[in-house]
């Protein structure tokens, strides 16, 4: 497997990673306040901690392969926000919503086979 291909494999792993974190993050947002109390903020802390984890893969993503191929591939992660919101936050995914996510898709995709390595 080439690098690129191993490189954008591994920002897909960060996106999805990314993608819960953000939806942990809006979750822990509704008790957010400027307080040592946010230790106890679970879904805040699962947030930041899968954060940092994103960003560990996302590091060895850049590694090996072309920072021009392998970063669009994180605007994957507005697709995935997209329906996994609409899963656990009840948000609506209204036709336009649609529209963009195949745009995007299709971006990536295009962007991902255009690497070379």
């Amino acid at each position: 497997m080439e690098n690129n291909t191993k490189a954008i494999l591994l920002a897909l792993i960060c996106t999805a990673i990314v993608s819960v974190a953000q939806i942990f993050l809006k979750q822990g947002s509704d008790a957010f306040s400027l307080s040592l109390d946010q230790i106890y903020n679970y879904p805040l802390l699962a947030g930041v901690v899968l954060y940092f984890a994103g960003a560990v893969v996302l590091i060895y993503a850049f590694r090996l392969g072309e920072l021009s191929v392998v970063y669009p591939v994180m605007a994957s992660s507005y697709v995935i926000v997209t329906i996994l919101s609409s899963i656990y936050l009840q948000e609506p995914i209204i036709p336009q919503k649609w529209i963009g996510i195949s745009l995007i898709t299709l971006g990536v995709i295009i962007i991902g086979r255009g690497g070379k390595s």
